[in-house]
């Protein structure tokens, strides 16, 4: 086997494109467009964004008709301050639209209270101008996300302030006497409203939490698949920044195990024959892998290639990938092809720096570099069959720890003679 490559581990399949006779040339607009989310903001809170940019709109209509009723009603004290009303419902518009949601219910949540006290002095009680209160309460103890221990205190303070209302209000007559129809239509427009809130609500926390629980799972999904191609670190890493990762390591352990006549083995056997015994051997390979704590970079053909040492650093890394060679030495022997074939096996290691690093963007690879990487390919592809082949570099390191036996120069391709070594088994 030759000098390595970056190969491909992950193919992306391309977003099927329909045809353009098959689609509509003038596409219906929907009945009803929600505003979009911006960006910055957690998907856990992209329907609450949703509901409070679309209630604060609601209720600056809401208190346009009710600013002319209290005009109506001759409450001119109350016409008066909504002009502070919409500047609220406008900040509140504006802060949810800015994705600062908490800011956008402090500030409708000011709103109602003010509109609810001072609706209560003046026309009494019996309005129902107090009942919104309930439904803030609710709001703020069904508020998804961090903190709602919190919240959910806000929101009992609210019940609180609301039975501190309810005592002065029973106490105290209204300024204004407003006429029984006027009394009995506003208290049920303020608990139509509640209800309409509650069942909001409801549907709301059930379809976020459907949502956030299918993105949740999702994102495990794709989770789990980025790690079977990427080192935990450096997925990690790949998440939180574009820049390019590329890094140095000056001792590490590469190996190479390429199985013997697998060209031969494979010309009598069917593809799905085929494909089977490499994904067994390999799956067997991947476990002992991971066993030896070392790192699998990929699978070139019928060979595998693995590193002691990257992404993170083990100062055992030579032990490490020959433990890891005479365990796959070990597997093999017990392994048997469908056939009866018995399969063989070269294994060459070499210690050294290399340089590793990710490419590629939508096919992307976590890959090694060096002379350390062409050196060990070629202990595989000029070693023995079922043997292990080391480098001078690795046998200094292990030379008191295994027995080795010198095998002398070997003229190797791109390399001239070097001296190697074969592990004792």
């Amino acid at each position: 086997m030759g000098p390595i490559s970056g190969t491909d581990k992950l193919t992306t399949p391309e977003q099927p494109t329909q045809p353009t006779s098959m689609r509509s040339q003038h596409p219906r607009p929907p009945l009803l467009r929600l505003p979009p989310v911006p960006p910055g903001i957690d998907p856990e809170y992209h329907a609450w964004y949703r509901a409070l940019i679309v209630g604060a709109y609601l209720l600056i209509v809401a208190h346009a008709i009710i600013v002319l009723a209290w005009w109506y009603a001759g409450v001119m004290e109350m016409v008066y301050y909504h002009v502070v009303s919409f500047a609220l419902l406008g900040s509140t518009a504006v802060s949810v639209q800015r994705g600062r949601l908490l800011r956008g219910l402090i500030l409708a949540t000011i709103e109602i209270f003010l509109h609810a006290i001072l609706g209560t002095f003046y026309a009494g009680w019996e309005s129902g101008l107090h009942i919104p209160i309930i439904a803030m309460a609710i709001t703020w103890s069904a508020h998804p996300g961090r903190g709602n221990a919190h919240r959910r205190f806000v929101g009992v303070g609210i019940i609180a302030a609301y039975i501190v209302l309810f005592v002065v209000a029973r106490t105290r007559p209204p300024v204004y006497v407003l006429p029984d129809l006027y009394l009995t239509v506003s208290s049920v427009i303020m608990i139509s409203c509640i209800f309409i809130a509650l069942l909001l609500l409801v549907v709301l926390q059930s379809v976020s939490a459907g949502w956030y629980l299918s993105l949740q799972e999702e994102r495990e999904k794709s989770e789990h698949l980025l790690l079977n191609v990427l080192p935990a670190t450096i997925a990690a890493r790949l998440k939180e920044s574009d820049d390019v990762i590329a890094d140095r390591f000056d001792e590490v352990t590469v190996l190479f195990l390429d199985i013997v006549d697998f060209t031969t083995l494979s010309a009598s056997l069917t593809a799905a024959e085929v494909v089977s015994i490499l994904n067994e051997l390999f799956s067997r390979f991947d476990a002992l892998t991971e066993q030896y704590a070392m790192e699998k970079i990929k699978t070139i053909g019928d060979a595998y290639m693995a590193v002691a040492g990257v992404p993170d650093p083990h100062p055992d890394h030579a032990r490490r990938a020959v433990d890891l060679a005479l365990a796959m030495l070990a597997e093999l022997r017990d392994y048997t092809a469908s056939d009866g074939t018995r399969i063989k096996a070269r294994i060459g290691i070499c210690s050294g720096p290399v340089v590793a690093g990710v490419i590629g963007r939508r096919k992307f690879i976590y890959d090694l570099w060096g002379d350390t990487v062409n050196t060990a390919s070629r202990m595989e592809s000029h070693g023995v069959c079922n043997q292990i082949q080391v480098t001078e570099s690795t046998y200094r390191i292990l030379r008191d720890d295994y027995p080795f036996v010198p095998r002398g120069p070997v003229e190797i391709k791109g390399k001239g003679s070097m001296s190697t070594y074969l592990l004792d088994q």
